[in-house]
């Protein structure tokens, strides 16, 4: 076992990286997050995992605009969405929309042609 730790910007996302963290499977009882003003996290794993959990935490770094909401954030409320121009988007339960698949292949395959 061995111990990492990570300094953060902002406190919402060191919150957002350990909620990920955990959910993805790390264990929460190894995961300590310190401090509001400097916040930093410690986290005790084997290397393996450490290196995984660097590759989540350094991606929602660079996801993180501030405290705008991202591509990591959870809706907070499945039927109702506050985008972050404060317009709120009301969610009906029986919309039905029609699915579509969508392929790709490479250009050089014989699929592509």
């Amino acid at each position: 076992m061995r111990y990492m730790t990570h300094h953060f910007a902002h406190v919402e996302t060191m919150q957002r990286a350990r909620r990920w963290l955990v959910e993805l499977g790390f264990d929460s009882t190894r995961i300590h997050t310190h401090g509001e003003h400097h916040p930093w996290m410690t986290i005790l794993d084997t290397a393996d995992r450490l290196a995984q959990a660097r590759v989540i935490i350094n991606a929602i770094e660079h996801g993180d605009h501030g405290k705008r909401h991202g591509v990591w954030d959870r809706p907070r409320d499945a039927d109702h969405v506050e985008h972050h121009h404060g317009a709120h988007v009301h969610v009906h339960a029986h919309e039905h929309h029609e699915s579509v698949t969508i392929g790709w292949h490479p250009p050089d395959s014989p699929a592509a042609r």
